[in-house]
């Protein structure tokens, strides 16, 4: 992750996201630059899925990715889980 946040992956990461899974109160506490607090699958949803319009026909396709990842403090629970 440390490399991709230094832009060793720019020629094939269009965008990434890291999205800390933790409670508010952990967020708060201290959290990675940048990343955003959603700690529900709801909110999740709400965030990646309902917000999202639709590509239009004519876009030009990317060949580079965008990437969400999904971090808790052990990454053993709640990240994999959302």
């Amino acid at each position: 992750m440390a490399r991709l946040m230094n832009g060793e992956f720019n020629d094939k990461v269009n965008s990434y996201q890291v999205i800390d899974c933790r409670y508010p109160y952990e967020y708060e506490n201290g959290h990675i630059q940048g990343a955003i607090n959603v700690y529900t699958q709801k909110q999740a949803h709400e965030q990646f899925i309902q917000s999202k319009s639709p590509k239009k026909i004519d876009d030009p396709v990317s060949t580079k990715n965008d990437i969400l990842i999904f971090h808790c403090e052990f990454s053993s629970q709640r990240g994999p889980d959302m």
